[in-house]
């Protein structure tokens, strides 16, 4: 599921809902142990749809592997930028 912007705990169902609707149900959810993510009615969402539902540790983003791609392409970006002949607008 792609990064919301969720400002609370109540909007996480909505968009979880949302999401179902406009793309299917996912095969997984995977989570950080969010209050909103592990919910009774997230949850029962979550069975309703027959979707997994895995949660990393807390404080453990390495098993999150949402957590290791961003730093994999965040470590690659900066050493293309850091290149001699990199434009500097792209920074």
């Amino acid at each position: 599921m792609p990064s919301y912007g969720i400002k609370s705990d109540g909007k996480f169902v909505a968009t979880l809902e949302d999401n179902i609707q406009k793309r299917g149900a996912m095969s997984k959810l995977i989570s950080d142990c969010a209050k909103a993510q592990v919910s009774n009615k997230a949850l029962d969402i979550l069975r309703n749809y027959v979707i997994d539902n895995r949660q990393s540790e807390l404080y453990h983003e390495h098993q999150n592997p949402a957590e290791r791609r961003y730093q994999t392409v965040k470590e690659f970006t900066n050493g293309i930028l850091d290149k001699p002949g990199a434009p500097s607008k792209a920074w």
